[in-house]
């Protein structure tokens, strides 16, 4: 049977981004060109699968679905004759106003659907994922050889996805090959790290078709207050920027630091350390601090295919510079080659881990960055006087040989009755007997 091709709100402005979203229904093909429809891919070698999300203004008249989407469907995105995705549809949604979102993941999602427990023997990862696709239906495509032959694994209860990484790490460990899994044109490929089935490019006007900047002044601080020492002798520094303060208004920061006891110590660590801690408290007469967020590799060997240069160090050289300049709160230089990005910058979130689908020795990371801008500071200082003490100093008396309450009363009090007080004030150390000796070293409490 032909195939059918019906165009549904046609009118989008392909000129521009020459985008296009096909969506099947059996042998019919739909395309869904929409002037507000939105298309996000997303992937990450550590998953099985990349998703794809659509939303489209899908309605005729405000009730009617313009098209049925339906589950288990399958759906691609084309950018002009180039097809930058294909996959299945498993899940979406819709609001009153015709607003619909349609969630897709690729074949290689199907991985991750079925369990099992596993044995082979003398097989290479390249055949595991053979026989296995075979097995469960998974159309293929190029398989890569992956050479080393595995003596054994033993596997229980997992994924197809678990096993197929489980050999590929045994074979990168044996050869320091790295493969991965990708999906083109609806089938699984398996590939090695140095072979690209697709290369992306973002470029305006064509894949790139919009972008946000955002500021705001939630972290903006127009002066800073600090405190050190103690309650008995506490110091006290100061620095406001009246300009800022006139056109963002109050906001304060505040640090104590109870190991700084002298005035001009305080004084030299608030320009020093700091502010530069704040960081974002020095930005003082600005709109507001920028932020810049991304994930990446560091490569534990060279490979052509991702690499710009050789040379490089270990991952974990790399990853300990970081975690320094992080933990300094200290400012740092923040280029990116090719564009007008320069700024002084601190390191504000740093989180890695190691070995991805059997990558070894890689680590991967993510990074935020966020603006610095030094402080123009001027202080003032104050020391608080301490006020008199209201603090009555508990006598103590520590008995000797043959005490008892009464001599004791008499050489302290000058009375031999007041025995009684020192009694109440020491019930759980003596008895109520005037005449009772009591031992030596015993430190009672005279009130």
């Amino acid at each position: 049977m032909a195939t059918q091709k019906v165009t549904v709100n046609s009118g989008y402005d392909t000129d521009r981004t020459n985008l296009s979203v096909i969506y099947y229904e059996g042998s019919k093909a739909v395309f869904v060109n929409d002037l507000n429809m939105g298309v996000t891919i997303s992937g990450d070698l550590a998953q099985a699968s990349r998703k794809c999300e659509v939303t489209v203004n899908n309605t005729i008249n405000g009730k009617t679905r313009a098209v049925a989407f339906k589950l288990g469907r399958k759906i691609r995105i084309l950018s002009g004759k180039t097809e930058l995705f294909q996959g299945i549809i498993f899940g979406y949604d819709i609001d009153d106003k015709g607003e619909e979102s349609i969630t897709a993941y690729d074949a290689n999602h199907y991985l991750t659907k079925v369990s099992d427990s596993y044995r082979f023997d003398n097989k290479k990862a390249s055949d595991i994922v053979k026989y296995l696709c075979k097995r469960f239906g998974i159309k293929t495509g190029k398989i890569s050889d992956t050479g080393y032959v595995i003596p054994k694994l033993i596997l229980r209860d997992k994924t197809l996805w678990d096993v197929i990484v489980i050999a590929l790490t045994e074979t990168r460990k044996k050869n320091n090959r790295q493969f991965s899994l990708q999906s083109k044109g609806g089938v699984l490929h398996l590939v090695e790290r140095k072979e690209q089935l697709t290369r992306m490019y973002i470029e305006d006007g064509a894949n790139l078709i919009g972008a946000t900047y955002s500021t705001n002044m939630d972290d903006v601080r127009t002066q800073v207050s600090l405190t050190g020492g103690d309650e008995d002798n506490p110091v006290h520094a100061f620095a406001v920027d009246t300009n800022a303060k006139n056109v963002y208004g109050t906001m304060q920061h505040y640090e104590h630091i109870s190991e700084v006891t002298n005035t001009n110590k305080l004084q030299a660590l608030f320009n020093d350390v700091t502010i530069a801690n704040l960081g974002e408290v020095s930005i003082f007469g600005d709109r507001g601090l920028k932020e810049f967020s991304f994930g990446t590799f560091f490569p534990a060997k060279y490979n052509e295919a991702y690499c710009e240069y050789r040379g490089f160090k270990a991952p974990y050289t790399y990853v300990a510079i970081i975690e320094k300049w992080r933990d300094s709160k200290l400012p740092i230089r923040f280029i990116v080659t090719g564009s007008k990005i320069n700024y002084l910058v601190t390191v504000r979130e740093f989180s890695y881990e190691v070995e991805r689908a059997g990558n070894r020795g890689d680590i991967y990371f993510s990074l935020t960055l966020k603006q610095f801008k030094w402080l123009p500071v001027r202080y003032e200082t104050t020391k608080t006087t301490r006020p008199p003490s209201t603090k009555v100093k508990t006598r103590t008396y520590t008995t000797k040989q043959n005490d008892i309450l009464l001599h004791i009363a008499k050489r302290i009090y000058g009375d031999e009755k007041m025995w009684v007080k020192i009694y109440e004030a020491n019930k759980d150390k003596v008895k109520k007997h005037a005449y009772l000796v009591i031992r030596p070293g015993v430190k009672l409490v005279i009130p």
